[in-house]
């Protein structure tokens, strides 16, 4: 299997992922695989999330999600 990498430092930091495909999962399993936690939010997301163990909020994604 091949790795994908976040390029930067994730320390003390709340993260939000935005999206629900394949792009995101990717990232998601990296978070995941590392014990990064992240919240996500995406108006739909692809089968293949139910494996990703992260909060994962549905709805659109507006600038005030960013928001605490």
């Amino acid at each position: 299997m091949q790795y994908k990498t976040l390029p930067i430092v994730l320390k003390n930091m709340k993260i939000l992922l935005i999206g629900g495909g394949k792009v995101a999962l990717q990232k998601a399993q990296v978070m995941q695989r590392n014990s990064i936690e992240f919240v996500c939010v995406s108006q739909e997301y692809i089968p293949k999330f139910e494996e990703i163990h992260a909060k994962q909020i549905t709805k659109e994604f507006f600038l005030e999600d960013m928001q605490g």
